[in-house]
């Protein structure tokens, strides 16, 4: 198993943490999205332009 799979989970619980001691930096904001992606695409416009011209 890929070592994102553990780092995921614990980036999770840190941010939660940073909310909960220092709600002032957050303002209101939700956390970042912590899970994993099984597809990225480094220039997602540029790929959906091509597609379109084919």
């Amino acid at each position: 198993m890929c070592e994102t799979y553990w780092t995921v989970p614990k980036r999770k619980k840190t941010l939660e943490e940073a909310k909960r001691k220092h709600p002032d930096r957050w303002r209101n904001r939700p956390i970042r999205k912590c899970s994993i992606e099984e597809t990225v695409y480094l220039n997602p416009e540029k790929e959906s332009q091509e597609k379109r011209r084919d």
